[in-house]
């Protein structure tokens, strides 16, 4: 999931359930003063994709491939 404006350190309070993965913040200049990313371990299910996009677009985030 890419970030638009909104921050992602809510995201536990939010109700969003993301899969295994980690937070990425670095960039080659260092690390970013906010999360980037979120760097999933696998790909998506089909079915998983209605419910990031509709839980990711109220908190300023979407899917990416």
């Amino acid at each position: 999931m890419a970030t638009l404006p909104n921050p992602l350190p809510s995201l536990a309070s939010s109700g969003l359930d993301l899969p295994p993965g980690s937070l990425v913040d670095a960039t080659l200049d260092g690390p970013w003063h906010e999360p980037l990313l979120w760097y999933a371990d696998g790909p998506a299910a089909p079915r998983d994709w209605p419910d990031l996009r509709s839980a990711g677009r109220r908190l300023g985030l979407l899917p990416v491939l």
